[in-house]
């Protein structure tokens, strides 16, 4: 499959047509050149969709990116705005394309249609490769971008640090009694704010991990402290929960106000 693959890169690239696919009969209505048709189209977006992926990678891979912003509400914008400018740019139709294969007239460029052909590149090479698949072209699969989960046989546990007295930094402890260590977990360097758009795409600097979860073991005793000042650098009395038990697969979230 993966020589089939390059050797139809390969065919593109030169703008020789591509081979038939001998392994999949011909729907009733339509010869063998409407599936060449369809199918280099569709390939063609899943070569676009997958140089769109690499080169986007660098930015989605940089530091600050990572740090600063929730990667799965952030990236879908940026790669569609830059589908959508290399659809334009290079006057891509691919709805008009397959329906040119399909019916055998002469489809003009639509804007609908170059939307359309830019949210399936922005959705990366996984969407273009179940097209691919369901034309028969390909029969593997690539991974698909799910939500983050916990593996199966664990929990995730993660803190909301709210405005309150506190000031500055708040240190989270994790402990597993009896005669567990009073173990150091991580420290909220800021406070989570009201829900609001853009905290859809800016990282909470109030939350423990800011994304995802810390992984714990599932029928375990765990008990949570913080700890912090308030504006005069007086210890406060610790906010404690527990001891807490986590289903295996859960996703804790603990608001915590100190």
């Amino acid at each position: 499959m993966k020589i089939r693959l390059l050797a139809c890169v390969a065919l593109l690239i030169a703008g020789l047509p591509f081979p038939a696919a001998a392994a999949e009969p011909a729907a009733p209505g339509f010869g063998p050149e409407v599936f060449q048709q369809a199918g280099r189209a569709v390939f063609y977006l899943f070569v676009m969709a997958v140089i769109l992926e690499s080169a986007l990678a660098l930015l989605f891979n940089w530091k600050p990116f990572v740090e600063n912003l929730v990667p799965r509400a952030v990236r879908p914008v940026i790669a569609f705005l830059a589908a959508i400018l290399v659809v334009h740019l290079l006057g891509m139709d691919v709805v008009a394309a397959l329906a040119n294969a399909l019916d055998g007239t002469k489809h003009e460029a639509t804007i609908t249609g170059q939307v359309i052909t830019a949210m399936v590149i922005a959705g990366g090479s996984a969407g273009v490769n179940t097209m691919l698949i369901a034309l028969g072209f390909r029969s593997v699969r690539t991974p698909e971008t799910t939500a983050p989960k916990p593996p199966p046989d664990k929990a995730w546990l993660a803190l909301r640090a709210l405005d309150g007295r506190s000031r500055g930094d708040l240190f989270v402890y994790l402990t597993s009694p009896p005669g567990g260590a009073n173990a150091l977990l991580g420290v909220i360097k800021g406070r989570s704010k009201p829900a609001s758009i853009l905290s859809w795409f800016v990282s909470d600097r109030g939350r423990l991990p800011s994304y995802g979860g810390h992984t714990v073991q599932p029928g375990q005793d765990y008990v949570i402290q913080v700890r912090g000042t308030d504006e005069n650098g007086v210890p406060l009395p610790p906010a404690t929960y527990g001891p807490l038990q986590f289903a295996k697969g859960a996703v804790v979230d603990i608001d915590v106000k100190l």
